[in-house]
């Protein structure tokens, strides 16, 4: 495995608080009702095989999209476990 550098801000200042960071951002998972959506929803499908059919056309999960405002440095591992709905040690 390789080391991937992840923000760490440092002791802050006044206007955020000492906390490194201001104001809020989203982390979001949007899903497009296409044809094979509509489908499957039509059919009572199971959550699986949807899965597997949102996988293969790349679909960007709510935990992609938090890993890279991660990797970005606009929010906190900790916050982005939760937004992915993980718990953070």
């Amino acid at each position: 495995a390789h080391e991937i550098a992840v923000y760490q801000p440092g002791e802050g200042c006044d206007h955020c608080y000492g906390s490194g960071f201001v104001g809020r951002t989203g982390v979001f998972e949007a899903l497009t009702v296409d044809a094979t959506i509509r489908e499957w929803l039509e059919k009572a499908g199971h959550e699986a095989d949807l899965r597997r059919n949102l996988q293969s056309k790349s679909y960007t999960w709510m935990r992609d999209h938090a890993r890279e405002k991660v990797f970005a440095g606009e929010i906190w591992v900790q916050d982005a476990l939760r937004a992915a709905g993980y718990d953070a040690p």
